[in-house]
């Protein structure tokens, strides 16, 4: 959308036709009132612009005149569309056209008063365009504005890009709200992931020093990082997407999901020689009870009716839920399995 839409591509050209056009308009004149319409005589008057029109379509064949043949040939079927009409209708049609004639008149008599006072006007420029158009179209330097419109959603992710994309190819200097929004939801993105992976690896160094091996260390991250896994798998699974309501929500499943894991396998250290239904009898009541109240409190939002805090509250009780059960079936399995504890 620009001022160009308002403008001709050829101030000279359209000078030029409005001095061609002047000689054509202003002979043409219009009766001061109608007269009674009569099937015969219109029928006679079609049947006679029907052949004028054809025999210029064959004129202008003949002398290779090609531009306007086809606008010639259009005409010509549409005067026998009418004449067909005409002869085919009855008195009461006859009476209705006779009813609209002053009505046709009057539009007719429109037209041509506004075609006149277009002739004796000049071609719109830049200066004289109207101050609405000006306001909106140029700076106060004069410079002029082009405004690009997205035909998708620029909520949509891919659409942004594709927008963003497009409108640098445009201007490298385009902006809008579009463009700002693009750079600032990448770098809250970008910021986010980066505050995710050091919180991440400060976990995983707190537990180092805590357990003081690899293996434990490993063994208590599990349930976390499987439960992430199961809860992406499940957003995927019910059309849930990450957005800047419910980014939050993976830090605090960090923080809450790893307690699980750390008090397993705490539990195992302790009591782990007297086999895991009694480290399940002590530790995974606990577990399921926190993790369920947990979920609870954060899953509460999922009914809230705004769209941000639903998505949030859907995902904490997914993530939170995934963490319980890999945290009291996967990890007690895997530990039993591996022979680290007697069942």
């Amino acid at each position: 959308e620009s001022p160009l839409d308002f403008l001709p591509p050829d101030i000279d050209a359209a000078e030029r036709l409005i001095e061609t056009l002047r000689p054509i308009v202003e002979p043409v004149s219009l009766p001061e009132r109608t007269t009674t319409l009569e099937r015969e005589r219109l029928t006679a008057s079609l049947e006679r612009l029907e052949s004028a029109l054809a025999m210029s379509a064959d004129d202008a064949f003949s002398a290779g005149i090609v531009e306007v043949i086809e606008p010639l040939e259009r005409a010509r079927a549409a005067a026998e569309g009418c004449l067909e009409t005409a002869i085919d209708a009855d008195d009461e049609r006859v009476a209705d056209w006779n009813t609209a004639q002053p009505q046709l008149l009057e539009t007719a008599r429109h037209a041509m008063e506004q075609l006149r006072r277009n002739l004796d006007s000049s071609p719109p420029t830049p200066d004289n365009l109207p101050v609405e158009l000006r306001r909106r179209f140029f700076t106060r330097s004069g410079d002029m504005l082009a405004f690009l419109h997205p035909t998708g959603e620029i909520f949509d992710p891919p659409a942004l890009a594709e927008f963003v994309g497009a409108s640098r190819r445009v201007d490298p200097a385009a902006t809008g709200f579009p463009l700002v929004f693009h750079k600032m939801s990448g770098r809250i993105t970008g910021g986010f992931y980066r505050a995710v992976a050091l919180g991440a690896v400060l976990v995983a160094l707190i537990l180092m020093l805590d357990f003081r091996g690899l293996r434990d260390t490993a063994l208590a991250l599990l349930p976390l990082v499987m439960g992430v896994v199961w809860m992406m798998g499940a957003m995927r699974v019910l059309g849930i997407p990450f957005n800047f309501a419910n980014l939050v929500a993976v830090p605090l499943i960090i923080g809450v999901g790893i307690d699980n894991g750390v008090h397993v396998i705490h539990r195992v250290r302790f009591e782990g020689g007297q086999g895991m239904n009694l480290v399940l009898r002590h530790t995974g009541r606990a577990i399921l009870i926190a993790s369920l109240t947990t979920m609870i409190g954060f899953g509460s939002l999922a009914l809230a009716s705004h769209r941000g805090l639903a998505s949030l509250g859907a995902v904490l009780l997914l993530g939170v839920g995934s963490c319980l059960v890999t945290s009291t079936v996967v990890l007690p399995n895997l530990l039993v399995t591996f022979g680290l504890v007697e069942r």
